[in-house]
């Protein structure tokens, strides 16, 4: 994920992990905010999130990143 922390988009790059995957947005308390597919590289739109970290879940995976203002 980059940039974090981020403003007005995110760019997800799966790298090695082939086809496509749904992904989604949560904030700390755990509620789903943004769901989602990704291609092998895409921009997600996180205008409309407060500032805070978050959590993107993509299968297994999680990574935290920060929305700033």
């Amino acid at each position: 994920i980059f940039p974090n922390p981020a403003k007005d988009q995110i760019q997800i790059v799966l790298g090695n992990i082939a086809g496509s995957s749904g992904f989604s947005i949560r904030n700390i308390l755990g509620q789903e905010l943004i769901i989602g597919s990704l291609n092998n590289e895409t921009a997600v739109d996180i205008s409309q999130l407060s500032g805070g970290i978050y959590l993107l879940q993509i299968g297994s995976k999680t990574q935290r990143f920060i929305k700033s203002n």
